[in-house]
């Protein structure tokens, strides 16, 4: 039970800066412990409404411990919880905690500052170093335009371009940054809270001209992830890999899959703890893809158990991807003894084989074979499942396969004559 706040201030004015504003108006006591309410004023130029907040003082000892963790460097102090608690003066000490917090993120970008605060729109691009117009000087009387610099850029590694071409003047590094120079961006890191700011950077950047795009990113600090600036939108892109080794790096994923308008992918590949909010995000994805998706793959990091809103969002991203030749929906390191299965819902108790067998598929992977899906498969009237269907890797789990042997005679009966290469693995557990 709550009781009205005492003692509660007048909601503030708006102020004109471009910078969100926090105040503590007020606190209640709810289940014996007092929470506090927070008016959070955004900047007047986004033309957004201020709200009120309502979060305890264990709230914010997480997210102050979380801001020091992402800066490290800037002596935030996270106030302690008194002896006897004084809800007023708590109260200001918790708003000037915040207000030295949004002194470092005027526009939040931190995830677990934004929802402290419950802010949802897209922070702006940090436009501080602003692209340079014109030409770069080779001499007293020779000028290289910038795109040009540029296309010679993007044949130089990555890290040189970053490291060594950006320290020569302004104008190089305009021309480092300029989207002909990063038709295709790698980026890898098991401590993706030290780079997410420069990669967030380089994406705004390059988006319009990236192509190829693979990240490897895994967060070894949780709530240390930040959210991608406005305008960022992936027009060009063809290729997309994501290998997410926890759900900070997976929530990063599904913000950055929804700033994909590519009419032009033809390939992606998930590599995660699959969830059904990742997937719905690569299913929402495809939606402007002129060019069909011919190749997907899917993997599930290691002692997978695959739900059923999991497999239902399975369904639906093979749903938004018909022309599919190239599927892959398998567990990482499928032969190194890692429990798998599809969880079993309903009459036909894998129901993606439904849309699997709707698809025309030239290659398969698929490593959650069962004694249901194979009674599926052995049940249908179609004489071949995939016609042209030509390498085939499949795996399973013994003690969901009663009969391993008899396996084989019912997929070669149903895979296809045009069948090249047939890897079949087994594990018992």
């Amino acid at each position: 039970m709550g009781s009205s706040s005492s003692g509660a201030r007048a909601e503030p004015q708006v102020v004109n800066e471009e910078s969100f504003k926090v105040t503590c108006v007020g606190h209640s006591l709810v289940n014996d412990t007092y929470e506090y309410d927070f008016f959070v004023q955004p900047p007047a130029s986004t033309g957004a409404p201020g709200q009120t907040v309502r979060r305890s003082f264990k709230e914010l000892q997480r997210l102050g411990h979380a801001m020091s963790a992402r800066w490290p460097r800037a002596s935030l102090r996270t106030p302690s919880r008194p002896f006897f608690e004084v809800p007023g003066e708590q109260g200001e000490v918790m708003e000037r905690s915040l207000r030295a917090m949004l002194s470092l993120e005027p526009f939040p970008r931190s995830t677990a500052l934004r929802h402290f605060l419950g802010i949802a729109m897209p922070p702006p691009a940090d436009l501080s170093d602003g692209h340079v117009a014109g030409h770069w000087r080779l001499g007293a009387e020779m000028r290289l335009p910038l795109g040009a610099a540029a296309t010679v850029m993007s044949f130089c590694e990555a890290h040189v371009a970053l490291k060594v071409c950006t320290r020569v003047c302004k104008a190089l590094q305009a021309a480092v940054l300029h989207p002909t120079s990063w038709p295709r961006l790698t980026v890898s890191s098991r401590v993706a809270e030290r780079c997410i700011d420069s990669l967030c950077r380089i994406l705004w950047r390059t988006c319009v001209g990236v192509q190829v795009l693979t990240l490897d990113l895994t967060f070894q600090q949780g709530h240390l992830g930040v959210a991608l600036p406005a305008q960022l939108l992936l027009r060009q892109l063809r290729s997309l890999t994501l290998r997410l080794g926890d759900p900070e790096a997976q929530a990063f994923a599904c913000d950055l899959l929804s700033c994909v308008e590519s009419p032009k992918l033809w390939e992606l590949r998930l590599s995660a703890q699959l969830t059904a909010q990742l997937l719905n995000a690569a299913s929402m994805a495809l939606l402007p893809t002129e060019q069909p998706l011919r190749r997907l793959a899917l993997t599930a990091l290691p002692d997978a158990r695959l739900g059923a809103g999991t497999v239902a969002a399975v369904r639906a991203l093979l749903d938004s991807a018909p022309r599919v030749a190239d599927l892959a929906i398998s567990v990482e390191d499928a032969f190194g003894g890692d429990s798998r299965w599809f969880e079993r819902c309903g009459p036909l108790e894998t129901p993606v084989l439904q849309t699997m067998m709707a698809l025309n598929l030239e290659s398969l992977t698929f490593d959650f074979l069962s004694d249901e899906l194979l009674l599926a498969i052995s049940s249908s009237s179609d004489r071949a499942l995939w016609p042209q269907l030509r390498r085939a890797k499949l795996s399973g789990c013994k003690r969901v396969l009663e009969d391993p042997d008899g396996m084989l005679g019912v997929l070669l009966s149903k895979l296809g004559e045009e069948l090249e290469e047939f890897p079949v693995a087994m594990k018992s557990t």
